[in-house]
């Protein structure tokens, strides 16, 4: 750890800003030199601004792929973070750089969070078309609109309060994407407000449902630390059990050392219907609130960890959206 984690997922005196309506359409907006073409490798910093805000990112572009369209991710970093802190530790350009991909790394800035938090817990930040949720849309829009993205391998992942939204827009806007991986997030709509917020980083709080089924075409891939002290380890089992709902299936667990002897042990389950992964739970014991296996040079990073990383990509790689 390279930072006190106590600010990670929440921030105090955190307000809801005022919103817009929703009626006037995303603009990207460049910095001089920054529309790069699709050969681009060194990560340039855009915004995209909309009624309901302005938010920048960091935006990786990889040599495009041969035969075409592109993959897409979008990644949501945690409290106190920023884009570069996020890419620095979680090292997904080179796997962008593998696949062609352009990597987006969103930054929420102190002016809507004292804490840079994404605001997960307050209401108008949870649902489609609105807040936070709209702005991160725009701000995926602009980028697949102008690097030729292959609609159908478009993802988003996040750490603490930024997992926690990331599976909000899993939750919000199915239909955009083919997974979503959340690191040390909370169940979408545990909290609607900061205590409640802290009560549900304790592990409590009701779980609601979620409304409909749509979000079943988004695999979830939850990795959790069975030693964090921020976010209760059994958040991870509160997650993949609500984007299972009512459904009963049964899990295929691989539990192994992490090398052998070594601090670590990784708990692996995957949930099934027919030949198709719902959902899967990365449990990894000895792990406290940081990202596992980031580099040294992030934030927030176990660096000696099993490697979240390659296990968020894996899993990304071998999903592709299926349009209806």
């Amino acid at each position: 750890m390279r930072a006190p984690l106590r600010h990670l997922l929440h921030g105090a005196a955190l307000t809801a800003g005022m919103l817009l309506p929703l009626d006037v359409p995303a603009q990207s907006v460049l910095p001089a030199g920054a529309a790069a073409s699709p050969a681009a490798v060194q990560p340039t910093r855009a915004a995209v601004r909309t009624a309901a805000g302005t938010r920048e990112y960091l935006l990786h572009v990889s040599p495009a792929p041969a035969g075409g369209a592109r993959p897409a991710l979008l990644v949501l970093h945690g409290c106190t973070q920023t884009a570069d802190d996020i890419r620095r530790g979680a090292r997904l350009d080179a796997w962008a750089d593998r696949v062609g991909a352009v990597v987006i790394y969103a930054e929420q800035p102190a002016t809507a969070n004292p804490q840079r938090c994404w605001n997960w817990y307050d209401p108008a930040h949870q649902q489609r078309g609105d807040g936070e949720p709209a702005m991160l849309v725009a701000m995926l829009d602009s980028v697949t609109r102008a690097h030729a993205v292959d609609p159908g391998r478009v993802y988003v992942a996040g750490i603490s309060a930024g997992g926690a939204m990331a599976a909000i827009l899993a939750t919000a806007y199915p239909e955009r994407f083919a997974a979503v991986a959340v690191h040390s997030g909370i169940p979408v709509g545990v909290a609607r407000s900061v205590p409640e917020a802290l009560v549900a980083m304790r592990g409590g709080g009701a779980v609601p449902p979620l409304a409909g089924t749509a979000h079943h075409a988004v695999p979830l891939l939850a990795i959790q630390g069975g030693a964090d002290r921020v976010v209760a380890p059994v958040n991870g089992d509160r997650t993949v059990a609500q984007w299972l709902g009512s459904d009963a299936l049964l899990a295929t667990v691989h539990t192994t050392l992490f090398p052998a002897a070594s601090a670590y042990t990784v708990r692996r389950a995957e949930y099934r219907t027919g030949d198709r992964v719902r959902a899967v739970l990365v449990t990894i014991d000895g792990l406290a609130h940081a990202w596992a296996g980031g580099a040294g040079d992030g934030t927030y990073t176990d660096p000696a960890a099993p490697d979240a990383t390659a296990m968020i990509t894996d899993f990304f790689d071998a999903h592709r959206r299926i349009a209806p």
